[in-house]
């Protein structure tokens, strides 16, 4: 009776004693590490008391396993929710730094920009203020020369940059009333060929231009993409005629001076020349086509927005590169 006693105070001091439990707010801050080593402990302490509770056979052992497994499913849904914050919270945090940057740059750009016109203006005004009158010869007159007077030649185009044109290799302007310098690479590895994917889903009625509203509606975005796997790989295979391809892009974009536009970047600026000079004036889908060479940078022609949501919110005014998704190997073939 004594040794039965005994071990039914044994068992009651071993139910009485405390469960541990994890701090969940200490938990969430701790490092990775850190976080482990309390897990391990804890769970340590949790096989300690089932050897306890085993050794004891008025305890329930159902009771307890199921206690155990509610604690880990709390615990892995606890430590799930969190990487799943911290791993969002990055992406966002991400997403607003490049928003920034972008804006950081067009701000520079732009104060740039209207500084140097500036002082271009000033400097036209200021050559027009010193113009002195003009001594023919003999002639005992004098001809004045008035700062209306002075030859428009526009001194300070020739050295300001297309801001468009620098970018992406061709301006929503030009030639009509882009009054910017437009400088073409004499040697470049990078080759543009204008609106040559035609598709109705790219002219939309909002931009007032003249198309059958009720034609445009008829497509989706699986039927665009399909008629642009099948010109990716009739131009794909006339291009490598040329050289070897390091980058073939096709835009989506819808304003005029990029839709359908196709950039292609080769391995040598001779190769470049060479397609240039072959597809000159050739006749493609009912158009003849005049490519030319540009130097463009990816990083700043590229929409970054674009690129990374596959959608943009300034869709219809956007003039950076909307490019499609060019098909895999598998679906040329």
């Amino acid at each position: 009776l004594m040794d039965h006693s005994n071990e039914s105070m044994h068992v009651e001091e071993t139910c009485s004693r405390k469960t541990p439990t994890l701090d969940w707010n200490a938990l969430a801050k701790m490092k990775h590490k850190q976080r482990r080593a309390v897990i391990k402990k804890f769970k340590r302490s949790i096989r300690r008391q089932r050897r306890v509770a085993n050794s004891s056979s008025t305890i329930s052992d159902q009771s307890q396993k199921r206690i155990i497994v509610m604690k880990m499913k709390l615990l892995l849904n606890f430590i799930i929710f969190h990487s799943a914050v911290c791993e969002t919270s990055s992406v966002v945090i991400q997403s607003e730094y490049d928003e920034e940057e972008w804006l950081r740059r067009e701000s520079v750009a732009r104060a740039e920009f209207l500084k140097s016109n500036e002082q271009k203006k000033n400097n036209i005004l200021s050559d027009a203020s010193l113009v002195e009158t003009i001594n023919f010869g003999n002639i005992d007159r004098d001809v004045s020369l008035s700062a209306a007077e002075v030859p428009n030649v526009r001194i300070w185009n020739n050295k300001v940059s297309c801001p468009y044109f620098s970018r992406v290799g061709s301006c929503p302007h030009y030639p009509q009333s882009c009054t910017f310098l437009h400088e073409l690479p004499e040697k470049s590895s990078t080759l543009l060929i204008s609106n040559i994917f035609r598709h109705f889903a790219l002219v939309e009625p909002c931009l007032n231009e003249s198309s059958e509203e009720d034609v445009w509606l008829l497509y989706d975005k699986f039927e665009l993409y399909q008629e642009f796997c099948d010109f990716f790989i009739d131009i794909e295979k006339q291009l490598k005629e040329f050289g070897k391809l390091k980058k073939l892009i096709v835009c989506q974009n819808t304003v005029r001076h990029l839709r359908g536009n196709v950039y292609v970047e080769y391995s040598k600026q001779d190769e470049a020349r060479a397609a240039m000079v072959g597809l000159y004036g050739r006749w493609y889908n009912r158009m003849q086509i005049y490519p030319r060479l540009v130097s463009v940078n990816w990083t700043d022609a590229l929409c970054n927005e674009f690129v990374r949501f596959k959608k943009c919110e300034r869709n219809n005014t956007c003039y950076l590169l909307h490019p499609f998704q060019n098909p895999t190997s598998k679906r040329r073939t």
